[in-house]
């Protein structure tokens, strides 16, 4: 199989981790780097060289439009693909190819490079795509514990080994949960979002799309007006975790 080379630029590293598994069995030969700034040495070094550059756009250091351009001076020829679960600016719309949001599975990567490059040798660019992760204007309750499509087409690609992948998911979000619990009780608003954020994004990956509503909702209410509120939804996340890992031991017993 002819492996189409791929640059994943995420700081998250379990949902690098678990990106860049996903996109090579969707035929891509991925390197991974966790900022702008070790993305763009690999570039400069000639250490790889990507038809497609993916990246995330809230990075540490150089992101966004900037980092775009920068990307545009040493990989030209490749695509510039970001990805985000916010709303990309104007600037940030016109630096980047194609504008992908969070959660996102590998079949959106492969289908919108496959429509921005024929755009691109027809002179014209695709600039944005519609959300593929857990809609949060559903019912939780209504959502999935994990989405059947999803783990059917892990189970497919993967065999016995999907349980490792949704395994390693879940130990991360238990260790999330235990930070955003501490977080909660600090009244730490800034931790408390960023993990729930990471979260969304991880559980999307994998298709548990209760999870994923649940750490959305977790991400855009603020600590200090909660009301309580919040110490329910990771009550809920708990639950849900616990959804998984019994999912989990009926469909891949020991």
């Amino acid at each position: 199989m002819n492996r189409e080379p791929l640059l994943l630029v995420e700081d998250d590293a379990t949902t690098r981790e678990v990106l860049t598994l996903l996109l090579e069995l969707d035929g891509w030969e991925v390197s991974a780097a966790e900022s702008g700034e070790i993305a763009l040495q690999m570039l400069g070094k000639g250490e790889t060289a990507p038809d497609l550059i993916l990246c995330d756009l809230r990075l540490p250091g150089i992101q966004g439009a900037p980092l775009a351009d920068a990307l545009r001076e040493v990989a030209p020829n490749a695509g510039r693909f970001a990805m985000s679960a916010s709303e990309a600016s104007a600037a940030e719309r016109v630096a980047y190819d194609v504008v992908l949001q969070k959660p996102l599975a590998p079949a959106d990567v492969r289908a919108a490079w496959e429509q921005w490059r024929a755009g691109a040798s027809s002179g014209s660019r695709r600039v944005g795509m519609a959300q593929s992760g857990a809609s949060t204007t559903r019912e939780e309750n209504d959502l999935a514990v994990i989405a059947p499509a999803t783990l059917l087409k892990l189970e497919q690609q993967m065999g016995a080994r999907a349980k490792d992948l949704y395994a390693f998911a879940l130990a991360d979000a238990g260790d999330r949960l235990k930070r955003l619990q501490t977080s909660l009780s600090q009244g730490d608003d800034g931790t408390f979002r960023k993990e729930a954020h990471a979260l969304k994004g991880s559980a999307g990956m994998i298709g548990a799309q209760r999870l994923a509503a649940l750490a959305a909702i977790a991400e855009t209410t603020p600590v200090v007006s909660s009301g309580g509120s919040l110490d329910e939804t990771v009550r809920q996340m708990y639950l849900a975790c616990e959804e998984i890992r019994l999912m989990l031991e009926t469909l891949f017993p020991i």
